[in-house]
């Protein structure tokens, strides 16, 4: 195994990545003066849902696909890439029909009951429309990362984020003035055309790119569903206790507020002040560690499997430092140039204050996302 790999693709990765959050951030900025801070504060509301369904039917078996194709390819066992790919494709696609369907005939009482908004109704039955397609996209992009064919979903991504912008610059003079309601579903109708697009980009690559069977010894879908399940499983359970948990906490931040003297529309700001402006800006430096993490994993997958523990010991000890440096240089830059930041990319003086309180995660978060691909490619999720 090359580790010229693992640099190519993460160069390939962090390019793509940069790109998408420059794209992310003008969209954002681009949101915030077409909504304002209310308005962006219901377009969060709406993200702890569909992320509680991206982890159920997604991150787990995302993991399970990209560490497998590449244990079988570094076997040679080509035949069971396709069947990989089969099996989890029908476990994701599955999951996120049911959940499309919970959260279409359910919207209304989640919004109410659960948010405690009842404006985000109509975006929650939109965002639900996007969720068969994200499971087969996670699926897909799993398979190409296993692969370390790091481009199809680096160019996934660029598009993906041009649709979004492209779509809510031509629906907002029709839905901005219907109110926030209609505003916040526009941002959503943006989220699913996006994915739409992606999902198109990867499944015509996955059509033409998938290698040919060419091993002797397949395994039955069976035995591949176990090792899916044995990987996907605790991995899911996991990231769906820690989702569920900052699903309370964002329908916490707001009703705490209230309690404590913020009207309802100055609560709502301000949690979207706090989700949508400074915690993005606290996660942009991630470009550079996602982009380690997801090579990462299929590159100790992969090593693991030969017990190429030279290549193992090498690539861990690397990531980890760069990691931990760039953690320190981004809590000193928060922290330095925090309430600058806020003013310039924002013109919002109170980012800036979040910046500077939340500038002491950086090394904490980034260092996470790198330590549990290392710990999923060793096979201890």
């Amino acid at each position: 195994m090359k580790r010229s790999s693992v640099i190519k693709g993460t160069i390939i990765l962090t390019v793509a990545a940069l790109i998408t959050r420059v794209l992310g951030f003008a969209n954002r900025i681009y949101l915030s003066n077409l909504i304002g801070a209310e308005g962006m504060g219901l377009y969060q509301l709406v993200f702890p849902i569909y992320m509680i369904c991206y982890t159920i039917c997604c991150s787990g078996i995302f993991t399970a696909v990209s560490k497998l194709v590449a244990e079988e390819k570094a076997k040679n066992n080509y035949s069971n890439l396709k069947r990989i790919i089969r099996t989890s494709s029908i476990i994701a696609f599955t999951l996120a029909v049911i959940l499309m369907l919970v959260l279409i005939f359910n919207a209304e009482l989640i919004s109410c009951k659960l948010i405690n908004e009842p404006r985000t109704a109509l975006a929650i039955k939109i965002m639900a429309i996007s969720i068969p397609f994200t499971a087969i996209i996670s699926c897909i992009k799993g398979y190409f990362y296993g692969l370390k064919y790091p481009t199809v979903p680096a160019v996934s991504q660029i598009i993906e984020q041009i649709t979004r912008i492209t779509i809510i610059y031509f629906l907002s003079a029709l839905f901005i003035p219907k109110g926030l309601t209609y505003a916040c579903a526009m941002a959503i109708i943006g989220m699913v055309g996006g994915e739409i697009v992606s999902f198109v980009i990867v499944a015509v690559a996955y059509k033409f790119n998938s290698l040919k069977e060419r091993s002797s010894s397949p395994q039955s879908y069976f035995i591949i569903l176990k090792k899916i399940s044995a990987i996907a499983v605790p991995i899911t359970s996991n990231r769906l206790i820690t989702t569920i948990l900052t699903s309370i906490e964002a329908i916490l931040i707001p009703t705490q507020l209230q309690l404590f003297g913020l009207s309802h529309s100055n609560a709502l700001g301000t949690y979207g002040i706090l989700t949508g402006m400074a915690l993005p800006l606290i996660l942009f430096p991630t470009v550079f560690t996602n982009s380690i993490s997801l090579m990462l994993l299929p590159t100790v997958s992969a090593a693991s499997a030969n017990k190429n523990k030279s290549m193992i010991n090498f690539t861990t000890t690397k990531t980890m430092k760069f990691t931990i440096l760039i953690g320190i240089l981004s809590t000193f830059l928060f922290l330095s140039f925090g309430k600058t930041l806020g003013v310039i990319v924002y013109n919002e003086e109170y980012v800036g204050v979040l910046l500077t309180i939340l500038a002491w995660l950086c090394p904490f978060i980034y260092l996470q996302t790198t330590l549990g691909s290392i710990l999923n490619g060793l096979n201890k999720q």
